[in-house]
């Protein structure tokens, strides 16, 4: 019982992983596509990532409660079910960003040359920490940034998670799929006597 109860966590967790972790993947794609002189665009893109992060998180941890849980859900069942979600969503755009930059290695270059842009126009004072960025950034691989992009997504899992998971705590008071079995209980034995 507890294995197959293990095998649906993971398997749903993974389905929403998917469809969490395909959608990260389109949006950066975008991002990465548009030029970054336009901003707005950027913005629009950042916006449509939150919103989209925030609508997975709590319709898949709901959809998991349901039909896998049955309505038994806690802050901590609903914590590690947010951590996998984001583990395995990290995992599809780490794979999509490897092979976007392997088939698109000019988009790489022109995301290192627009960082050490910032860098130059941010980090002014200090010269040491400036040219220490810079060649960090500019010594970054295809292989570096696919890691990043994993460890990304499941550090802001980490964190996101502590909030998100906050809505999902047991409630005192009535389980309904359990009110209803016992209901049923109740008139059997009703109707019995």
């Amino acid at each position: 019982m507890m294995e197959n109860n293990m095998e649906n966590i993971t398997s749903h967790a993974m389905r929403s992983g998917l469809y969490l972790g395909v959608t990260y993947s389109i949006l950066n794609i975008l991002s990465w596509l548009v030029s970054s002189e336009n901003s707005i665009i950027h913005a629009i893109i950042s916006l449509t990532i939150c919103v989209a992060t925030f609508y997975f998180i709590y319709h898949f941890t709901r959809l998991y409660n349901e039909e896998v849980l049955q309505g038994d859900i806690n802050y901590p069942k609903a914590y590690v079910y947010g951590l996998r979600m984001f583990f395995y969503a990290g995992m599809i755009a780490a794979v999509v960003t490897y092979i976007f930059f392997k088939l698109n290695p000019e988009t790489l270059s022109t995301i290192k040359s627009d960082s050490l842009n910032m860098v130059s126009q941010w980090i002014i004072d200090d010269k040491a920490l400036s040219d220490s960025l810079k060649s960090q950034i500019g010594s970054l691989t295809v292989k570096d940034y696919t890691i990043s992009v994993l460890w990304c997504y499941i550090i802001v899992g980490l964190f996101l998670c502590l909030f998100t998971s906050i809505s999902f705590r047991k409630k005192e008071g009535v389980n309904i799929q359990k009110t209803n079995a016992t209901n049923r209980e109740n008139i059997n034995q009703n109707l019995n006597s």
